[in-house]
């Protein structure tokens, strides 16, 4: 339909005042179709179909000068977005997402894919400072809570401790140097074995005996008779002394002393007890001596 003038003329007859009242509704109807620009009560916003050209360009009148609404006849070849595509026809997704004030990539953003956690176990992870590599060195532990609660209070390397112990070393507060023979470490049969001959109850006179036999002068639990220096006036029996306030003593009789105590220049160690008397009273020129046993 070629382009017409929506003005009609009364001074007609209704045929003619007919046809020209369809063509400027036909005009109207087909955007004022034509090869040409409508020249017709030309004013802006007025719309005309360019058919100069295949497919036909639909323009607008903007301040005197036509302008194409669209550069093409279908939204997609126009450089729209179909609602079929659900986005696959954006000319690039980066710079979409850059638009959309987005720094992460597509990729990065499907990571999230498939997480059920809520808000709230996410916001769990506020001001975690923990690397990739640190986290994965979790994967794989299948200790419960329980068992890694073991480790609480351990103030030292776990491993030097047990090497120490496979090494036979055990450290006691009576003892530091106290050992083990690491063989009785080996296996829980080896251990019940090695408990199992401990004996029960006190123990008999024949042990008793055999092991103050193998004992060294002096030791403690060994007895020896000791004379005084004079520094332990009034000893009861059960009181203790410095094996330095008393020596090794031996008793002798001759004619002119019938009673005679004679001491070793050997200081004793440690602390002993007295198993026997020496009086309070000490005369200078006496000599005393008693029982003692060694107990430190």
């Amino acid at each position: 339909m070629a382009t017409t003038t929506r003005v009609l003329d009364a001074n007609v007859n209704g045929t003619v005042y007919t046809s020209n009242a369809n063509d400027a509704l036909e005009a109207l109807d087909t955007c004022h179709s034509g090869a040409t620009a409508p020249t017709d009560e030309v004013a802006n916003g007025k719309l005309w179909l360019d058919t100069s050209t295949t497919p036909g360009v639909l323009k607008i009148y903007n301040n005197a000068t036509w302008v194409a609404v669209v550069s093409s006849t279908t939204v997609e070849d126009a450089g729209g977005l179909l609602a079929a595509n659900n986005l696959s026809d954006v000319a690039s997704a980066s710079t979409s997402l850059s638009n959309l004030g987005l720094s992460a990539l597509a990729a990065e953003i499907n990571v999230l894919d498939g997480i059920t956690a809520s808000t709230a176990e996410l916001n769990t992870l506020t001001g975690l400072t923990s690397s990739t590599l640190e986290l994965n060195t979790l994967d794989g532990i299948t200790a419960t809570v329980t068992e890694l609660n073991y480790t609480d209070g351990v103030t030292s390397n776990i491993q030097v401790q047990l090497n120490a112990v496979a090494a036979g070393v055990i450290s006691t507060s009576a003892d530091p140097d106290f050992t083990v023979d690491p063989t009785l470490l080996a296996t829980r049969a080896t251990i019940k074995t090695f408990v199992d001959a401990i004996p029960s109850g006190a123990p008999t006179t024949t042990e008793v005996l055999s092991a103050t036999a193998g004992a060294t002068a002096g030791a403690v639990g060994t007895y020896a008779f000791m004379e005084d220096t004079g520094s332990n006036v009034g000893l009861d029996i059960g009181d203790t002394v410095a094996g330095s306030g008393i020596r090794y003593a031996g008793v002798d009789r001759t004619e002119a002393n019938p009673m005679d105590i004679s001491s070793s220049s050997t200081v004793p160690s440690g602390t002993w007890r007295c198993m026997g008397y020496i009086p309070t009273v000490f005369i200078a020129t006496g000599e005393y001596g008693s029982l003692f046993l060694r107990i430190v």
